[in-house]
């Protein structure tokens, strides 16, 4: 790694762990208590949008050709895809356009035309404090932002624990890896565990069936509702490979 990579990466390494972790947590913490306010969601908002700069700034210091932003912004929404959300692919591009209309005071419309033509405009008056959420309202969209867009993505940058530089490089370079994981390393009675006693939760807010509030809210025109996945599904899972690693008598009938 030459050294403008390597100073890229540490201050990156060293604005996730002062800046943006900590911000994240305390963010998830409010959430958690009902008590999120709304310069809370847009200064959460603001750090992640200026996470993806960073990114930008690490790749284009090693590759001879220049990245643009709105390209990684693109890349990140494809790599964390949300299978069966609604709100789905694209909830960094919706993060960026909200943190862009802050800090130009109205959104670049025309660098946000296809968000603009499904979301409607997209600003910071298109969120609003109530009852200790931050919705988020458009013509055809009244939703929780906090559950549906940040929270998704704060889990995909925010909650990543690097060892250092060179994992800050490699998820840079589209480590997505380091989220992700490996189920096959997991042990194989917590695996079993996992896939016999499946946790549902709500695939646009990820709250309980008994928490979610989507019945409350609009997506594209039509009403909420709960729309349950497995929130500790294995897809890699295979009944009789995992009982024959947690014994070796077993065999398939």
């Amino acid at each position: 790694m030459d050294p403008k990579t390597e100073k890229t990466c540490d201050d990156f390494y060293l604005y996730h762990q002062t800046l943006l972790s900590p911000a994240a947590q305390e963010f998830e913490s409010n959430l958690s208590a009902g008590r999120v306010r709304l310069h809370h969601v847009v200064q959460v908002n603001m750090l992640t949008a200026h996470a993806v700069d960073y990114l930008v700034a690490i790749r284009n210091s090693t590759r001879g050709s220049q990245v643009k932003r709105s390209q990684l912004v693109r890349e990140f929404d494809k790599d964390f895809f949300v299978l069966g959300a609604r709100v789905q692919n694209q909830k960094f591009q919706i993060v960026d356009a909200v943190n862009n209309s802050v800090k130009h005071i109205e959104l670049d419309r025309g660098r946000y035309k296809e968000l603009v033509t499904k979301y409607g405009d997209i600003g910071f008056r298109c969120l609003r404090e109530e009852g200790g959420l931050v919705l988020f309202e458009t013509t055809k969209y009244r939703f929780d932002y906090s559950r549906v867009v940040l929270g998704p993505v704060l889990s995909s940058i925010a909650r990543v624990c690097f060892d250092g530089i060179e994992a800050v490089y490699g998820f840079a370079q589209g480590g997505g890896e380091l989220i992700q994981g490996d189920a096959s390393d997991e042990d194989p009675i917590d695996r079993m565990i996992a896939y016999c006693n499946p946790v549902y939760k709500c695939d646009d807010c990820g709250q309980s069936e008994d928490d979610c509030r989507c019945g409350e809210f609009v997506y594209d025109g039509e009403r909420g509702e709960f729309r349950p996945f497995k929130e500790n599904s294995d897809f890699n899972f295979d009944f009789d490979d995992v009982m024959a690693e947690i014994s070796g008598a077993y065999t398939k009938d």
